[in-house]
C-alpha cells in the first residue's frame, strides 16, 4: 500500500454542477465517468472502496474484465491529475487520500453535525442546488447512487434550514425565518415542518391571515399529494392561532427560558430519521393504549393568600409553560392545563415504540426543570409527577370557541393522578404497567401500594430515581432468566466459525440483521456465553434511540462504565482512573486523556489542558484516539467487540464503526452487529463481511419457546395455535403472548372445537408490544382507517370487497392501499381489480382491529356481511362462516346463529368435524342472546343434536352427555317427545361408548319406547341401532343382534343408502357390529357376509366414518380367526381413511387393532407402539369402553415382547375397568390374560384359577372362540406343570373347536403342541394312576 501524505488541496463542488478547481482555476477531467469517480470516492473519504464495487458503479453494463480494465485507467487518469500521492490502493480497495480534496458536499455535512447556529447557518448557505445535475452516467448502481444520495442530502439540507430558521425565529429575526424556510420549501414541498415555520415567522410578523391562507395550502397540498392532513402539532398551532387575541399571537412568541411555547411544539425536535407524524381524523374516537402523566406544582396554591395572584399565575404559567416545551421534547402531547396541574399523553396522537421510556425521561426533565423556576424567596418550587400505561378511550370534545380538548376515558388517567398524590416533591412514581415496559432501564424502589378509587384491591407503585447505568435495552426488557434459545443452531455454528476465523487473525464482522423481537440480541447472548471460557477481551456497546443524535453517545457510556468513576469524585480522581484505563494502548497519553476527559466532560484539573485545534482536528483526533484503544485491546489476547441497535448509532459513532469494520480484517477481531434490515453500511459485501439475516421460527421451534416461558406445564392445545398463528414465528411475540395468556389466567380448559378465530379477540396485545404495533399503524396516516376496514374483514382482503365497503373515492382508496402496501405492513398479490392483501403479522391486523370503539367495528362488520350476502353470493353460499363471523361481531344473531348453522352442516358434509363443532358451538352462543321461545328452543335442541354428530367421531364423550342433558331438559320443557326420544337415542349410543352401559341400556330402551309410539322411521331406526350398541357393550348379544337385524329389515332397499342425520350410515354400522356379534360367537361365515356388506356399502355411499367403523369391525373379525394378514390389509385402509379425514377415535380404533394384529404376526416392535397410543388416545376422550376392549390385547403384546410384569399390570387395570364398566367380555378376556401371564410364576395354580374363571364366563356368555383360547392356554399351562392327561384333554378340546371354527392359526398351534405329547397320552394308552 502507498503511503498517503498530505497534498496542496483542490477544491470539488457537487452541489449543482461538477466543478474541480485549484488555485490557478478549473480544472477539467476528460469524461464524465472520470468525474463521477472522483465525485464518489470524494463522498465516501476516506472510507476504502472495494475496486468490484467501484467497477460495478461505472461500468457494470461491461463484461467483468473489461470493467476491472477501465477502473484501472481511470485511475491512472486520476492520479496524473491530481498528483500521484492523491490516491491511496491495495489489492482490494480504493481510497481518497486525506487533505487532497475539498468537497463541499462533505464540509455540508460536517457543518451539520457540528450543529451550532454558525454552522447550520453556514451549511443552509452552502446548499444550493441538487448533488450533481449536470453528471448523468447511464449506469443502473450509479443512477440508484446519485439518486439516493442526493435524496439524503437534500433531506439534510431541509433539516439544516429548518433549524437555523427556528434559531433565528428565537432570535426575533423572523424575516430571515421566513426566508430560510421558504428556501427549504423550495427543496422539499413536502416538508410540514417547513410550512409550519412559515406559519410561525407570519404569525411573528402579525401576518395572520396570511398565516392561515398558509396552512390552508398546507391542507390542501397534503391531501393532494399524500391524501393525508397536518399532523397534531401543526393544528395545535393554529388552533392557538385561531382563538388567539391580538394581544395573545404576540405573546405567542415571547421566549421563556430561551424557547417559545408554541415553537417549541413546532420545534418538536423529530428524529431526523422518523418520518413526520399523522393526526387522528378530526372529533375521530378510537381505543389506543396511553402513557398518561400527571404533573403537579407543589405549593403554588397554598401559598397564594400570602402572595400577590399576578405572582402566582405567572409561576403557574411559567409551570405550564416548561411542562409543554418538555412534553414535546419527548413526543408527549399536553391534552390538559388543571389548575397547577398538567396532564400529558404519550402515544397520541402519534403511537411510538418507545413512550413508557419517554414519559419517565419527560418526568425526570419536568421535576428537574422546576427547580430552576423564579420564585419567592424562601421557597423552593417543586413538582410531583404520577405516570401510568394502559388502554383507554380517546377523542375530542368541544371547548371554548374554535379549541378542541383531547379527553381520554379509563382507569389509566385516574391511576396517573392518584400517583401524583402519592409521590413527594420533586418525585415520580409510575404503575405497575409501566414498570413492565420499563423493564430495568430506570433505577427504582417499590411504593406502599395504593388505594385507587374504583379499583379493588390496592395497586402496586415504583418511584423512579434515575436512568441505569450500563444496561442494554436486551437485558433491561427481559426475564430474570433468559428463554431457550431454539431454531438457531445453524446461526450460532456460523457466529463460532467466525470467531476462531477471528482468533486466528483473520478478523470478521457479522452484521445480525432482523426485523424488531426476531431476536438478534438473544443470539448474541448465546454466544457470549459460549465463549466465556475461553481468554478474549470483550467490548460491549449500546445504541439509543433518545440518543440518536448524541455524538459517539454509545461510547461514552462505555467509557464511564470502564473508567469506573466513583459517584461525587474529583476531576482528579476521574483523570487518574483515565490515566489508568488508557495508558496501556496510547502512544500520547496526554493527548489522548486531554481528548477523552474532554469527550466525557471530565473537568481538567490542569494536568491535561485542552488541546488548542480546530472542531474537525479534534474530531478526528477523538476518532483515532478511540480507534487505537480498540486495536489494542487484541494485541495480547483475540477480541470480541459487540454493537447492538446499531439502526440508532449516531452519525459519528457510525465514522468510528466504518473505521473498526475495516480494520477489523486485519486484527484479530469479531466484530458483532445487531440491526434491524434498513440499516445498510456500505462495507457489505465485503471479504470479511458477513450480513447474517435471521428469518422467523418455524411452528416447532415457536411451540418451543411456548414450552419454555410456560415451564413446561403442559398448554391446551387450541391456546397453543393461537399463540403460534399470532405470533408469526417472532420469538418475541412468542414470548410475549404467552407471558400475557399465564399472567391473565386465560389457560382454562378450552374446548377442543374452539377455533381461533372465535376467541382471539379475548386474547389481548400484550402491553409490552402495543406500542410497538400502534406505531407503525400511526404511520399510515389516511391509509389507517382503510387498515383497520381490511383488518375488520381479515387477516386476508381483496381490492374488490374492500372497494364496496369503503367510503373513500377510488383514487383515495387506491393511494391508501399503496401506502398501506408500501409500509410493509401488508403485502399485495396480484393487480386490482384482482389483487388481495394480507396482513404480514397477524398482531399488526389485531392493533388495527383494537383501536376502534366497538360501534366502529360493528357497524363495519354489519357493512362486511350485508354486502357479502348482497354482492358476493357464490362466496356467502361456500363459506357461509364467513359470513356468520361478520353478523356475530356486528352484534345481529339471527343471522349469525342461521349462517353458523348452515356452515356447519357443510362442514360436516366434508367431514371437517372440528370445524363443524366450532360452527355450532358459536350458532348456541349467538342462539342463547336471542329472546327465548319456542322456536328458539327448537333450534337450540337441534343444534345440540348436530353437535353430538360433530363431536362423536372425535371421541369427545363427556362434551357430548352434557350437550345431551341440555337439550333433554329443553325437550321436556317444551313436551316434545319427538325430540326427546332423539335425545335419548344419543345419550344411549354415547353412554355404550364411554364406559356406562347400564345407563346406556335405560336410554336405549326408552328411546325405543317412545319411537315405537310415534312410529317415525328414523327414530326407529336410530333407537334400534343404539340399544343394540348398549346390548353389545354388556355382551346381551341375543338382544343386539335382534336389535341390528331389525335396522336392516327396516332399511330395506334403497333406505340403507340414507344416513338419517347420524353420524355413520345406520345399514353399515348394523352390519359391522352383526360382524362383531357373531366373531365372538364364533360364527366366523355370518360375521364374514355382515362385514363384506357392510364394506360394500360404505364404498358405494363413499362415507369415511362408516367406512372406518365397518373396517375395524371386520378386521377384528379376522385377527379374531386368525386370518392375520388379510386383517392387516383391512386395518391399513381404514386408518388410512380415518387419518385422511382426521377422525381420532377411528384412528385410534384402526390404528390399535392393526398393532394387535402386527404383535400376533409376530412384530411386536410395530406393534407396541400403536397399540399404546391408541390406548393414551382413548383415556383422554374418555372412552371406557374401548379402553377395556384394548387393554387385554395390549397385555398379550406385552408377553410376546417378554414383559410380563406390564402383562400383569395391563391385565388387572382391564379387569378392574371391565367390572365397572359391566362388560362381561372385557372381564372374560381380562381373566384369561391373567392366566396367561401368571404361567411363568412358580404358582401354576394361580394361573389355572385365573383360566378356569376365564373358560367358564365364556361359556357361560357362548364366546366359543375365547373358551378355545382358554383351553389352549390350560393345556399349555399343564404341560409345563407336567401334568400331560390335563394338558391332552385341553389341547385337544381347543383343537377340535378351531376346527370347527375354521381358525387355523391357532388350529396349527395346537396341533403342534399336542404333538409334542407322547404317543401314548394321544392314543390314550397309559396306566392309571
Amino acid at each position: 500500500m502507498r503511503d498517503c501524505v498530505p497534498l496542496p488541496r483542490f477544491g470539488l463542488s457537487l452541489f449543482g454542477r461538477f466543478e474541480l478547481t485549484t488555485n490557478d482555476g478549473v480544472v477539467s477531467l476528460p469524461g464524465r465517468k472520470l468525474a463521477g469517480l472522483l465525485a464518489y470516492l470524494a463522498c465516501t473519504a476516506p472510507r476504502r472502496q472495494p475496486r468490484e464495487k467501484l467497477a460495478n458503479l461505472l461500468w457494470g453494463s461491461h463484461f467483468e474484465t473489461q470493467a476491472r480494465q477501465n477502473l484501472r485507467q481511470s485511475l491512472v487518469r486520476l492520479r496524473r491529475i491530481l498528483g500521484q500521492d492523491s490516491l491511496c490502493s491495495d489489492d482490494n480497495d480504493v481510497w481518497l487520500a486525506p487533505g487532497v480534496i475539498d468537497c463541499d458536499a462533505v464540509r455540508f455535512e460536517t457543518l451539520i453535525v457540528e450543529g451550532s447556529r454558525a454552522s447550520l447557518a453556514a451549511a443552509a448557505d452552502l446548499y444550493r442546488n441538487p448533488l450533481l445535475t449536470d453528471l448523468n452516467i447511464e449506469e443502473d448502481a450509479w443512477s440508484e447512487w446519485r439518486d439516493q444520495e442526493r435524496e439524503r442530502l437534500d433531506g439534510m439540507a431541509v433539516d439544516s434550514m429548518v433549524r437555523h430558521g427556528q434559531h433565528a425565529l428565537q432570535s426575533g429575526h423572523a424575516e430571515s425565518a421566513l426566508r430560510t424556510a421558504n428556501r427549504a420549501i423550495a427543496v422539499n414541498a413536502l416538508r410540514e415542518d417547513a410550512h409550519r415555520l412559515v406559519i410561525q415567522a407570519l404569525t411573528a410578523n402579525g401576518r395572520k391571515a396570511e398565516a392561515l391562507k398558509r396552512y390552508q395550502d398546507l391542507v390542501a397540498l397534503l391531501k393532494r399529494e399524500l391524501n393525508t392532513e397536518p399532523d397534531a402539532v401543526t393544528q395545535s398551532l393554529v388552533a392557538e392561532l385561531r382563538n388567539a387575541r391580538p394581544s395573545d399571537a404576540a405573546r405567542t412568541n415571547e421566549p421563556l427560558d430561551g424557547v417559545r411555547v408554541t415553537e417549541a411544539a413546532a420545534v418538536a425536535e423529530r428524529d431526523d430519521d422518523a418520518p413526520p407524524s399523522e393526526s387522528l381524523r378530526p372529533g375521530g374516537r378510537q381505543q389506543r393504549q396511553l402513557t398518561i402523566m400527571a404533573c403537579h406544582l407543589i405549593g403554588a396554591m397554598p401559598l397564594s393568600a400570602e402572595r400577590d395572584p399576578e405572582d402566582v399565575h405567572d409561576q403557574i404559567v411559567a409551570f405550564h409553560q416548561v411542562a409543554a416545551r418538555i412534553a414535546v421534547q419527548f413526543h408527549g402531547f399536553v391534552a390538559q392545563h388543571q389548575g397547577n396541574g398538567v396532564l400529558i399523553y404519550f402515544g397520541y396522537p402519534m403511537a411510538r415504540e418507545h413512550d413508557a421510556e419517554h414519559a419517565v425521561r419527560a418526568g425526570l426533565a419536568i421535576v428537574d426543570a422546576v427547580r430552576t423556576l423564579n420564585a419567592p424567596a424562601g421557597t423552593a418550587p417543586r413538582a410531583s409527577v404520577g405516570i401510568a400505561t394502559g388502554l383507554v378511550v380517546i377523542g375530542e370534545k368541544p371547548g371554548p370557541g374554535d379549541l378542541r380538548q383531547h379527553v381520554a376515558i379509563g382507569e389509566t388517567p385516574n391511576l396517573a393522578t392518584r400517583l401524583q398524590d402519592v409521590a413527594g416533591p420533586g418525585e415520580v412514581a409510575i404503575a405497575a404497567g409501566t414498570r413492565r415496559l420499563l423493564g430495568q432501564l430506570f433505577d427504582m424502589r417499590a411504593l406502599p401500594d395504593i388505594e385507587v378509587k374504583g379499583v379493588r384491591e390496592p395497586v402496586p407503585a415504583w418511584q423512579v430515581l434515575g436512568e441505569a447505568v450500563g444496561v442494554s435495552r436486551f437485558d433491561a426488557r427481559r426475564a430474570d432468566s433468559l428463554s431457550a434459545l431454539v431454531g438457531r443452531q445453524e446461526e450460532t455454528e456460523l457466529l463460532l466459525r467466525r470467531w476462531n476465523q477471528a482468533k486466528s487473525g483473520a478478523g470478521r464482522v457479522v452484521l445480525i440483521s432482523g426485523e424488531p423481537g426476531i431476536g438478534k440480541s438473544r443470539i448474541v447472548e448465546s454466544v457470549l456465553t459460549r465463549l466465556e471460557d475461553e481468554q478474549h477481551s470483550r467490548l460491549r456497546y449500546y445504541c439509543s434511540p433518545h440518543h440518536a443524535h448524541s455524538a459517539l453517545y454509545p461510547l461514552i457510556v462505555q467509557l464511564q462504565r470502564a473508567a469506573n468513576f466513583e459517584p461525587g469524585s474529583s476531576a482528579g480522581a476521574r483523570i487518574d482512573r483515565l490515566e489508568a484505563l488508557l495508558a496501556p494502548a496510547t502512544k500520547n497519553l496526554a493527548r489522548d486523556v486531554a481528548l477523552i476527559a474532554e469527550l466525557l466532560g471530565v473537568p481538567s484539573d490542569g494536568r491535561y489542558p485542552a488541546l488548542a485545534i480546530s472542531p474537525q482536528e479534534k474530531r478526528e483526533m477523538t476518532l483515532n484516539a478511540l480507534l487505537n484503544q480498540l486495536s489494542a485491546g487484541t494485541v495480547q489476547t483475540p477480541g470480541l467487540i459487540v454493537m447492538e441497535d446499531a439502526h440508532w448509532i449516531d452519525p459519528t459513532s457510525l465514522d468510528l464503526l466504518d473505521a473498526i469494520a475495516a480494520r477489523a480484517a486485519n486484527l484479530p477481531l469479531l466484530l458483532l452487529i445487531t440491526v434491524r434490515p434498513e440499516f445498510q453500511p456500505s462495507w457489505i459485501g465485503q471479504p470479511h463481511v458477513t450480513l447474517l439475516p435471521l428469518g422467523r421460527l418455524g411452528r416447532s421451534d415457536s411451540a418451543g419457546i411456548i414450552d419454555d416461558v410456560a415451564g413446561g406445564k403442559p398448554l391446551p392445545e387450541p391456546v397453543v395455535e393461537q399463540i403460534l398463528s399470532r405470533a408469526d414465528g417472532i420469538p418475541l411475540f412468542v414470548e410475549e403472548l404467552t407471558r400475557t395468556l399465564i399472567e391473565q389466567e386465560l389457560l382454562r380448559e378450552t374446548s377442543d372445537s374452539e377455533g381461533t378465530e372465535g376467541s382471539r379477540r379475548s386474547l389481548a396485545i400484550p402491553a409490552t408490544l402495543q406500542a410497538s404495533l400502534a406505531a407503525r399503524l400511526d404511520l399510515l396516516g389516511a391509509a389507517k382507517d382503510v387498515a383497520s376496514i381490511g383488518a375488520s374483514i381479515g387477516r386476508e382482503f381483496s381490492y374488490e370487497l374492500i372497494t364496496a365497503i369503503s367510503a373513500l373515492p377510488p383514487v383515495d382508496l387506491d393511494a391508501a392501499l399503496q401506502r398501506l402496501t408500501a409500509s410493509g405492513l401488508v403485502s399485495r398479490r396480484g393487480s386490482p381489480p384482482q389483487a388481495s392483501y394480507t396482513f404480514k403479522h397477524a398482531l399488526v391486523q389485531d392493533a388495527a382491529y383494537v383501536a376502534m370503539l366497538r360501534s366502529r367495528r360493528q357497524q363495519l362488520h354489519a357493512d362486511i356481511a350485508d354486502t357479502l350476502v348482497e354482492s358476493f353470493p357464490a362466496l356467502a353460499e361456500t363459506q357461509p362462516e364467513i359470513v356468520a363471523h361478520h353478523f356475530a361481531e356486528a352484534a345481529r344473531a339471527r343471522e349469525a346463529t342461521d349462517h353458523w348453522i348452515k356452515a356447519g352442516r357443510l362442514a360436516h358434509a366434508r367431514w371437517a368435524n372440528r370445524e363443524a363443532a366450532s360452527f355450532f358451538e358459536r350458532g348456541l352462543r349467538c342462539l342463547a342472546t336471542l329472546p327465548q321461545t319456542r322456536d328458539t328452543m327448537e333450534q337450540a335442541i337441534d343444534l345440540r343434536f348436530d353437535l353430538k354428530t360433530s363431536l362423536f367421531p372425535l371421541g369427545q364423550f363427556a362434551r357430548i352427555v352434557d350437550y345431551l342433558r341440555e337439550a333433554e331438559a329443553l325437550a321436556r320443557d317444551l313436551d316434545d317427545p319427538g325430540r326427546l326420544c332423539l335425545a335419548s337415542v344419543h345419550m344411549c349410543q354415547t353412554l355404550s361408548l364411554s364406559g356406562h352401559p347400564q345407563d346406556a341400556v335405560k336410554f336405549g330402551r326408552d328411546a325405543h319406547r317412545l319411537a315405537e309410539q310415534l312410529g317415525e322411521l328414523s327414530l326407529r331406526i336410530s333407537a334400534s341401532l343404539f340399544l343394540g350398541l348398549a346390548c353389545f357393550s354388556t355382551l346381551h348379544y341375543g338382544e343386539s343382534e335382534s336389535h341390528y337385524l331389525n335396522v336392516l329389515e327396516l332399511l330395506d332397499g334403497d333406505a340403507r343408502r340414507q344416513q338419517f342425520s347420524l353420524a355413520g350410515f345406520p345399514a353399515v354400522t348394523a352390519h359391522g357390529f352383526l360382524a362383531r356379534i357373531y366373531a365372538d360367537q364364533g360364527k366366523f361365515a355370518r360375521g364374514i357376509a355382515h362385514g363384506k356388506e357392510g364394506i360394500r356399502l360404505a364404498e358405494a355411499v363413499d362415507h369415511p366414518y362408516s367406512l372406518g367403523i365397518v373396517s375395524w369391525c371386520f378386521a377384528d373379525l379376522l385377527a379374531s380367526r386368525g386370518e392375520l394378514n388379510r386383517a392387516v390389509v383391512v386395518l391399513e385402509r381404514g386408518l388410512a381413511v380415518a387419518r385422511e379425514w382426521n377422525l381420532p377415535f377411528l384412528v385410534a380404533g384402526n390404528s390399535g387393532s392393526l398393532g394387535h394384529a402386527y404383535a400376533l404376526l409376530g412384530r411386536t416392535a410395530e406393534g407396541l407402539p400403536l397399540m399404546e397410543q391408541a390406548l393414551s388416545v382413548f383415556e383422554k376422550m374418555g372412552h371406557r369402553f374401548a379402553q377395556a376392549l384394548f387393554l387385554s390385547p395390549l397385555g398379550e403384546a406385552y408377553l410376546f415382547a417378554g414383559r410380563q410384569a406390564d402383562a400383569l399390570r395391563a391385565a388387572g387395570r382391564a379387569l378392574t375397568l371391565a367390572r365397572e364398566n359391566g362388560q362381561r367380555s372385557g372381564e372374560a378376556a381380562a381373566l384369561r390374560l391373567l392366566g396367561e401371564a401368571s404361567s411363568g410364576d412358580s404358582s401354576p395354580d394361580q394361573a389355572e384359577g385365573h383360566y378356569r374363571a376365564a373358560l367358564a364366563l365364556a361359556d357361560e356368555l357362548d364366546l366359543r372362540p375365547l373358551a378355545a383360547r382358554c383351553r389352549h392356554g390350560l393345556g399349555k399351562l399343564y404341560v409345563n406343570a407336567g401334568r400331560p392327561d390335563q394338558a391332552r384333554d385341553e389341547l385337544a378340546a381347543a383343537a377340535t373347536m378351531y376346527r370347527e371354527m375354521e381358525m387355523r392359526f391357532w388350529l396349527v398351534q395346537a396341533e403342534a403342541e399336542l404333538s409334542g405329547l407322547p404317543d401314548s397320552l394321544l392314543h390314550g394308552s397309559h396306566n392309571p394312576a
